[in-house]
């Protein structure tokens, strides 16, 4: 008889768990592209794990040992393990059961739930969509799509959700109606109309920056209302490489599968894990006993990643930084967001691996800078960039030959900010790539304008500025080629510029990189050609077609006798390398002199032109 209560008892337990993998393919499947994959694969499973329930239900009352309350807690149980919030309602849609999940995306107490009519804690819109889902549940007629409804949390906000429901009304324990509810958009309008923005991350199935942010809104409340601990980490790898070897891009979209994976096995199910962007991930920790605690699942999260992870038989290892914050009262969510990127930009200045904890009194002069990124992020979307262009000339007859493109900020209050103050920010922080791409973008659709008004016989050069972060990004060659196909310019005409300093110091992974452009035809520079103490050396030895001096030799090429060696020097190698030379920074007249006397063929700088709007250059052009 034992023997025969513990077969029935796997096969009810299994029966859940059918329940549970049902609910879960839901989710997983929402990333299909027709609903009807969802609701078969999710349904299939659901009748499954309903029809061993039935059979569990059978058993008689001699071979059970627990109780019927010890019963229902052991199957409630199983709700629990769900990331998704649970309810479970009766037949006339009263709140039975309350899942902690449910709790924490709601922001309302079970007892607050309990016993609630559930169309009375969603839009009343939606309410009769909520009648029948239960009664079609209740008769199993149940079919299509599962309804979208939007349910009111503590804050009065408007959370949208997918309702997946199953009928336990025949299990004696449980006597009703679960429902999944899968979160799909957030920020729904008082009038409860939902956007209609993604909020998973397709690669790695997790939540994506608007999802998480959503979270630690609710989560903010509760910890300040239960005044309990409540942090934010942010984990962001430095970088992936087997045997010295940067990961490719489908290979770098297989690790972060994996590191999703890891991460799930290493926090708890109160804790809500994000991927922010590139590789960076989010992970929201709550319901914890005091501060030490987010140290510890720091600690944890650091042994699950000192060990490589493998992808087609190549082992990727890399440096995992991580920043934690802990909220304080007077905290708002983006504050506790905000401080915990501040905490891992330090710990990724202190090197790979490093973890640090955010301090208000270390941390203040971080938080200008991170104000300033703010910034940053919204002229990006607020389209708060334009171009200057400063021609470059051929010294010998100052003719213009090409121009360069030169990025400015059109801040909001603090008005028109040169590239020097912010670039270096937007390289650090990786708003460079979209910033990047616009900029080659605009750049190379602007130089067919003018060749479209000057005509097919005077040729231009457009030159652009792109930093390591750019060039090492896996979309890099794509952009280029995609700017060049839709400006329609021949690959010759643009010449990207990147600086010798910043070439120097990623000599590991840059030249192959610039190989790969250089085939599509475009043309690259070296700027600031000899402002290192060390300098590149042989410039052969890169793929380079073009030397800009650095200003500096220039400003003193007729009263400094180093500066003039240097800048002979510079000139000459070119020569011998068959490389075209342009010295930057031409201000005097007596500068011109000196450089024609050395054979540099071109020029820029203020002699000639100050940086100028589009049509200013056209003008320009045509006074030629």
């Amino acid at each position: 008889m034992g023997d025969r209560r513990s077969l029935l008892t796997v096969v009810g337990t299994t029966g859940l768990a059918f329940f549970a993998g049902g609910v879960l393919a839901g989710t997983l499947a929402g990333a299909l592209p027709f609903a009807l994959g969802q609701v078969l694969l999710s349904g299939l499973l659901a009748a499954i794990g309903v029809a061993l329930w039935w059979a569990y239900r059978r058993p008689l009352p001699v071979f059970r040992s627990m109780d019927e309350t010890e019963i229902k807690q052991r199957e409630y149980a199983l709700f629990e393990r769900l990331a998704d919030p649970v309810l479970v309602v009766d037949r006339g849609g009263a709140i039975s059961h309350v899942t902690a999940a449910a709790q924490r995306s709601l922001g309302l107490t079970r007892e607050a739930l309990l016993g609630r009519s559930l169309a009375s804690i969603v839009h009343e819109d939606d309410a009769d969509t909520v009648r029948s889902l239960l009664q079609s549940t209740a008769d199993g007629t149940r079919l299509g799509a599962p309804p979208t409804w939007r349910v009111r949390c503590l804050d009065g906000a408007w959370l949208s959700v997918e309702a997946l429901a199953t009928s336990l009304l025949d299990e004696p324990a449980i006597g009703g109606i679960a429902i999944a509810l899968r979160e799909r958009t957030i920020h729904v309008s008082p009038h409860g109309t939902p956007s209609e923005s993604a909020l998973h991350d397709s690669v790695t199935g997790l939540p994506g920056r608007a999802l998480f942010r959503d979270r630690v809104v609710h989560a903010l409340t509760r910890a300040h209302r239960q005044q309990l601990p409540l942090a934010v980490l942010f984990l962001d790898f430095d970088d992936f490489r087997s045997g010295g070897v940067r990961a490719t891009f489908e290979q770098l979209e297989r690790i972060l599968g994996v590191v999703a994976v890891r991460l799930a096995t290493c926090l708890r199910a109160s804790d809500s894990a994000a991927r922010l962007e590139g590789a960076r991930f989010g992970i929201l920790l709550e319901d914890m006993s005091d501060e030490s605690n987010f140290v510890q699942v720091a600690e944890r999260i650091g042994k699950v990643f000192a060990s490589p992870i493998s992808v087609g038989g190549h082992h990727f290892t890399s440096g995992a930084s991580m920043g934690i914050a802990s909220a304080v009262p007077e905290d708002s969510p983006d504050d506790v967001i905000r401080h915990a990127d501040v905490a891992l930009r330090s710990a990724k200045r202190r090197g790979r691996g490093a973890c640090e904890l955010f301090d208000p009194r270390v941390h203040s002069a971080a938080l200008g800078h991170r104000d300033l990124e703010d910034d940053l992020r919204k002229a990006l979307e607020r389209g708060e960039f334009s171009l200057l262009y400063q021609p470059i000339v051929i010294l010998r007859s100052r003719r213009i030959a090409g121009v360069e493109a030169l990025v400015r900020w059109n801040h909001r209050k603090r008005g028109l900010i040169p590239a020097a103050a912010f670039v270096p920010l937007a390289e650090e922080t990786g708003l460079i790539v979209p910033l990047g791409r616009w900029i080659l973008a605009e750049a190379c659709k602007q130089l067919s304008v003018w060749q479209d008004a000057i005509g097919p016989d005077r040729a231009l050069t457009m030159t652009v500025n792109v930093t390591p972060r750019q060039i090492l990004h896996p979309g890099f060659v794509a952009d280029v080629s995609a700017a060049l196909g839709i400006s329609g310019i021949e690959p010759h005409r643009l010449v990207l510029e990147i600086g010798e300093g910043a070439l120097a110091r990623n000599m590991a992974d840059a030249p192959s990189r610039l190989r790969e452009v250089r085939a599509l035809g475009v043309r690259l520079a070296i700027d600031d050609y000899g402002s290192r103490s060390t300098t590149l050396g042989d410039p052969a030895n890169i793929p380079v077609d073009i030397l800009k001096i650095d200003r500096s030799y220039i400003s003193q090429v007729t009263q400094r006798p180093e500066e003039h060696a240097a800048t002979r020097a510079i000139v000459a190698l070119g020569k011998l390398k068959q490389l075209r030379t342009v010295a930057e920074g031409i201000e005097r007249e007596e500068q011109l002199v000196e450089l024609l006397r050395f054979k540099c063929e071109y020029g820029q700088g203020t002699l000639f032109s100050e940086p100028v709007t589009a049509d200013g250059l056209l003008n320009m052009l045509r006074l030629d």
